[in-house]
């Protein structure tokens, strides 16, 4: 009986709560409300809104309006429950530069995507502006569409700390300026010692005579050499030391001539009291046997020890300056040697050898400023500059020195300290000092294989002003009183004094190619 009397008050609430009627909330603005309650609407005004019920009959009321907001403010928002404690979170603030979620690129943020740089790894940087216009439509991701340029330093791409790099030079340096040293004619022309304006065996200007050796039988003047670079920055700043040394080998070269193999041999002299041409025999059937050697060498090694301060760079490129120290050494050399036997009725051969030699040697020191920058092209290809010049002093050395050895052969050799074109009247160390300046450029090529490694090919070209060679030293004007002879070494103070000091300069270009490998930390 409780049973049913319980299921049927079940059964009678359910039947009252279906004839109740729900009542529905509607959202209405609030110019629903009598007209003496509006209120213009504007941006910095929001409207409010009312809540009533469908068949409320009193007057709708206006929910709570918020703070006016004038432009560019941004409403103050209530701290967030913290996860621990109910206490807020720390809300990160806006840094201006700083990417937002409106504007961050796909993926995560790294270092290189900071303001508005782009990531030239994954986009690629254009080499010309030109590249980046509609008009290469086909390589988008070859030449990039962004600038990738930013001074701010944050956008910059990361450099190495340490640097090291060696590189294989092929440089050449032009040949000197060598007047003739040798000379030759037909086996028989006529030889006149006695009257040398009847003389017709090797004097120049004749059309029997033909150069053996001047400026133009040298061979080329390509040199090996090397080139070595270290350079590292400071800790927490814009400057850094580096030093750069390169060397080029030694370059010898050396011609005979003479022992028959090339008609009757001359050294081509020139009178310094009648102003004519004459000739130093060398190889002449009959009266004198012989051969001469003419030796050359150079060599050219240089330092420098430079500050080294970033100047502006970004996504795909820097540019760095530099101001330092700059010094080059260029030693070179001329010898001429003669190795003669002269046969001498009633004495017999008489042997006799001689050595005139010319060596220069052009100390530059100086002062250097300069500008050292890269480019990215591609994603690990790169175009790399340097421009810089050097300014200061240019010590020349002069030395001339001869040797002249007669050996009779029933009698003591003799010896005398000049030869034929090293006299009296040249002969020693001769010095100057001179204002010079060493401009350099250099471009190179290269690929990076790794963070570390990277290869290049380049090419360099070295200015040098005001140097001395020894070609150029060479006076072929002799006064024959200062030639030595059996038992007499020749005068001291003849007049004219020649062969003379004659301490010729000229500018120098050395270049060429370069191929190296550089380490980076």
């Amino acid at each position: 009986m409780k049973a049913l009397v319980g299921n049927g008050l079940v059964v009678a609430l359910g039947l009252w709560a279906a004839q109740s009627s729900a009542q529905e909330i509607r959202w209405r603005p609030v110019s629903a409300a009598p007209a003496a309650s509006k209120a213009p609407v504007s941006l910095s005004t929001p409207v409010p809104l009312v809540r009533a019920k469908p068949d409320m009959q009193d007057e709708p009321k206006a929910l709570p309006v918020g703070p006016t907001l004038t432009q560019g403010e941004e409403p103050a928002l209530p701290p967030l429950p913290g996860a621990l404690g109910g206490q807020a979170k720390h809300q990160p603030e806006y840094v201006p530069g700083m990417p937002s979620k409106a504007h961050a690129s796909p993926g995560p943020v790294t270092d290189a995507v900071v303001g508005d740089c782009r990531d030239c790894g994954d986009r690629g940087c254009r080499l010309f502006p030109l590249f980046n216009r509609p008009i290469f439509p086909l390589f988008p991701r070859l030449w990039g569409h962004d600038d990738c340029i930013d001074f701010n330093q944050e956008c910059c791409e990361e450099r190495a700390r340490i640097w090291f790099s060696a590189s294989y030079l092929l440089w050449s340096l032009p040949n000197q300026a060598i007047p003739p040293l040798v000379t030759s004619s037909p086996l028989g022309t006529v030889v006149d010692l006695a009257n040398q304006a009847n003389n017709q065996s090797g004097v120049l200007g004749l059309p029997t005579t033909s150069i053996l050796f001047e400026n133009d039988n040298q061979q080329s003047g390509v040199h090996s050499g090397g080139r070595f670079h270290f350079g590292f920055w400071f800790p927490r700043g814009n400057w850094g030391l580096e030093v750069d040394y390169f060397a080029l080998a030694e370059r010898n070269d050396s011609f005979t001539y003479g022992g028959g193999a090339n008609g009757q041999v001359h050294r081509p002299l020139i009178d310094a009291v009648t102003g004519n041409e004459t000739t130093q025999l060398v190889d002449v059937p009959g009266i004198v046997n012989g051969f001469v050697t003419v030796d050359t060498f150079t060599k050219m090694w240089g330092i420098e020890f430079n500050a080294r301060h970033k100047i502006r760079c970004g996504q795909c490129y820097w540019l760095d300056g530099i101001i330092g120290y700059r010094h080059i050494t260029l030693d070179e050399g001329i010898t001429i040697s003669e190795n003669l036997s002269i046969p001498v009725a009633g004495v017999g051969n008489v042997a006799n050898s001689v050595r005139d030699a010319f060596g220069t040697q052009n100390s530059f020191n100086g002062l250097q400023v300069g500008l050292v920058g890269e480019r990215r092209i591609w994603r690990r290809w790169f175009l790399g500059g340097t421009a810089k010049i050097a300014v200061g002093d240019m010590h020349q050395i002069v030395n001339i020195s001869g040797s002249q050895v007669i050996a009779p052969p029933a009698a003591a050799a003799e010896a005398f300290n000049t030869g034929i074109l090293a006299a009296h009247s040249n002969v020693g160390k001769h010095q100057h000092d001179r204002f010079a300046f060493v401009p350099e450029i250099g471009l190179k090529f290269g690929f990076d294989i790794n963070d570390r490694w990277r290869i290049w090919a380049g090419y360099d070209a070295l200015y040098l002003s005001n140097v001395v060679r020894p070609g150029d030293q060479i006076d072929r004007t002799l006064n024959i009183a200062q030639v030595p002879d059996i038992g007499n070494p020749g005068v001291t103070n003849a007049v004219p004094a020649r062969p003379a000091v004659l301490f010729r300069t000229r500018d120098l270009w050395v270049h060429g190619l370069n191929v190296g490998m550089e380490y980076r930390y």
